[in-house]
């Protein structure tokens, strides 16, 4: 799997955790979404403290919410 760091592993080791199943058994990310979008988002919002996006997609089953601080809601 390409994404590997960052807040996509965090959503991937999330999911693996909620779904009881090795990660690399998981589906690819970025069936889901456009990983490097996410990356960026993340990333510009831990440079800027005013920024406070959140991120909802549907991933293995699961409803992903990824907040403002990179808390990631796996339901």
């Amino acid at each position: 799997m390409g994404e590997v760091g960052g807040i996509s592993g965090r959503v991937l080791s999330e999911v693996a955790q909620q779904d009881g199943t090795p990660e690399e058994e998981l589906p690819p990310l970025y069936d889901a979404i456009d990983v490097d979008a996410l990356e960026s988002i993340f990333e510009h919002a831990t440079r800027s403290p005013e920024a406070t996006p959140k991120v909802q997609f549907t991933y293995a089953g699961y409803t992903i919410t990824v907040h403002d601080r990179q808390t990631i809601q796996v339901e």
